[in-house]
């Protein structure tokens, strides 16, 4: 194992891969305190720090060579777009280690553009263009430049887990009346929601997808405080859902009495998350389970 940084990671979103590199964001007394988003190279063991602007940069994504980040641009971190670069190019297309990034959205708007996921050629992100204090779910095709809304625009999608592969986007919404939390199952090819999952939660879920399957995990209760305004997931279930058959199977991860899980990964048959050893923001151990 490689230790990449001197810094406790868990409390920034956990590093992303394409096999070859690892991309994360961190920041210590040699960034002055401001996020900056590094590349690893696994075989090489190299580090690289790639951003360096004025405030900060946060919450990147990968796939296959493309990089996306939120780069904050506004002293009080209010509004920021979304960049991309290409590991392994030049300083004319978007090299990663050129400094010279590709802005993806439109600077037009000064909101707060942030949780950018990428997937082949499409980035999905949430925007609070329309209000400042919700956001919606944009869907951006990098090779045209061009964006829709794919969220309800009668409800509103907080800042939550946003999830994209293949044909498949995973976001939540809340509904503007009942403050109740929907996930939404998008088709790209079709344009439209085709499932709502475990319509009326109170909290977020943590989830993620592979294929047809989509996991998340369902906290039967509320607890704790998070500082990013929504009540952590405790005693919690894993669901695991199939697109193809519309079925849903679930298990009950809930471990001890007050237990919080987070960072749900899946892949292939396998699904891991993160869960406090002892209660809520104590130790996270790694649990694993095959569906």
């Amino acid at each position: 194992e490689k230790k990449l940084s001197n810094l406790n990671l868990g409390a920034f979103p956990a590093p992303v891969t394409n096999g070859n590199y690892l991309v994360y964001n961190h920041n210590d007394k040699n960034t002055n305190w401001k996020n900056r988003i590094f590349l690893f190279n696994i075989a090489a063991g190299q580090n690289v720090q790639i951003t360096n602007g004025p405030y900060g940069e946060a919450l990147p994504d990968i796939f296959g060579n493309a990089v996306v980040w939120m780069g904050v641009e506004s002293s009080t971190g209010s509004v920021s777009n979304i960049y991309i670069c290409n590991i392994g190019e030049n300083s004319a297309n978007y090299g990663c280690t050129t400094g010279n990034f590709k802005k993806l959205t439109d600077s037009n708007y000064l909101s707060n553009k942030r949780s950018p996921k990428i997937d082949q050629n499409y980035v999905v992100f949430s925007d609070n263009r329309y209000n400042k204090y919700y956001s919606n779910v944009f869907l951006l095709d990098i090779n045209t430049n061009q964006e829709k809304l794919i969220s309800d625009n009668v409800a509103y999608h907080t800042y939550g887990p946003i999830a994209i592969q293949g044909d498949y986007v995973l976001f939540s919404d809340n509904d503007l009346i009942t403050y109740k939390i929907d996930l939404k199952v998008y088709s790209i090819s079709q344009n439209k929601v085709i499932a709502t999952l475990n319509p009326g939660w109170k909290s977020l879920p943590s989830l993620d997808i592979y294929g047809n399957m989509i996991g998340y995990l369902w906290g039967a209760n509320q607890c704790g405080y998070d500082p990013r305004g929504w009540p952590p997931l405790c005693d919690n279930y894993l669901h695991v859902y199939n697109i193809a058959t519309g079925q849903t199977s679930v298990t009950n991860i809930g471990g001890t009495a007050g237990q919080q899980q987070t960072s749900l990964r899946i892949y292939d048959n396998m699904v891991v998350w993160q869960a406090a050893s002892e209660g809520i923001n104590t130790n996270l151990d790694i649990y694993y389970t095959t569906i």
